[in-house]
């Protein structure tokens, strides 16, 4: 194809990707309630016993928090047809060998990114509880619908992005950046480095969010060592391999 041909070919896809944000976006309008009743149901129980209301702060607040869900929704249910577009249009470029790594890393990086987000879901509950161990007795919390969502959101994100560090150590292993042996070795100055990550990317920074995200990671990094070693034997090459031909260059 020339030049002129891709950017003709970029633009139909392009124009695909923004029809398929348009109807995810009005799916994720009129399935809110039932996402909106998923999304407060960690705080639900516990903002009962303590009598809570859920209050809106302007008259136009349920619109734009409806709004902003259906925004994030519109994301969640298209991303598969945004993935086969952008697949569509690079795919084509690359080696027979470069697609067997697509193959088999994208779904891991689906997997672990959907673990990181149900992590993040399920955290919620006990960092809510934590919080309300705060209020001073006879004092009353008002407890912003929006501000909740928002946050939960966030909170979620932030514990999928950072389950993908299975998928980012693999890709370092693949270009040579690292091996299996240094990830053993170092694995002191790791623990302190996602500790400290952990600390950064967690939207409360309370203790027990914090904690609730450093183990799983301390998890991914072991699992992690593993899938490097078997990224490493893949590409042929680690402590044990014969030669230093890449296996998947062969198909």
């Amino acid at each position: 194809m020339t030049f002129w041909e891709h950017l003709g070919e970029l633009r139909t896809r392009l124009i695909r990707v923004f029809l398929y944000i348009v109807v995810a976006a009005t799916l994720g309008w009129y399935t809110f309630p039932v996402v909106n009743t998923v999304l407060i149901e960690p705080g639900r129980h516990l903002f009962a016993i303590h009598h809570i209301p859920w209050i809106y702060t302007s008259f136009y607040g349920p619109f734009y928090l409806r709004f902003q869900v259906a925004i994030i929704m519109a994301v969640a249910y298209a991303l598969p047809f945004i993935l086969g577009e952008i697949w569509g249009f690079t795919g084509p470029a690359l080696m027979p060998h470069e697609r067997k790594w697509v193959y088999f890393v994208t779904p891991l990086a689906v997997l672990f990114f959907l673990l990181g987000a149900a992590s993040g879901y399920l955290v919620m509950q006990p960092a809510i509880s934590w919080f309300l161990g705060y209020v001073p007795t006879g004092q009353v919390v008002l407890q912003s619908a929006p501000d909740f969502i928002v946050f939960e959101c966030k909170c979620i994100l932030a514990f999928g992005l950072v389950f993908e560090l299975p998928v980012v150590l693999m890709f370092l292993a693949m270009v040579r950046v690292i091996n299996s042996e240094m990830l053993k070795k170092q694995w002191r100055y790791a623990v302190c480095l996602l500790v400290v990550i952990a600390s950064i990317v967690t939207p409360s920074n309370d203790p027990g969010t914090m904690a609730a995200m450093s183990l799983p990671l301390l998890v991914l990094y072991v699992v992690s060592i593993f899938l490097v070693q078997i990224t490493e034997k893949m590409c042929g090459r680690g402590p044990k391999a014969a030669h230093t031909e890449d296996p998947l260059q062969s198909g």
